[in-house]
């Protein structure tokens, strides 16, 4: 799946085929926000969801290893080498 496809759905049908085709990679919290980090193909995609009502406030696409850096705090080295 190319990246550029999924801007020509609607937010709802994004969600639906992130999760539906998407591997979860990812979570963390940001203020009011729960964030869900998804692996599709060769691009990722953000879900950032309002911790208090549960609704979806955006979804971001990216393919750059940078935008990666917040996930990478949470990976226990120790469990990858022991």
């Amino acid at each position: 799946m190319r990246q550029d496809y999924l801007g020509q759905m609607t937010e709802m049908e994004q969600a639906d085929l992130i999760m539906e085709k998407g591997a979860l990679v990812g979570k963390r919290t940001d203020g009011f926000y729960n964030i869900l980090l998804f692996q599709i193909d060769a691009f990722y995609a953000e879900i950032f969801y309002h911790s208090h009502f549960n609704v979806i406030i955006k979804i971001k696409t990216f393919s750059n290893m940078e935008a990666l850096e917040p996930y990478l705090a949470q990976i226990e080295i120790a469990e990858l080498i022991g």
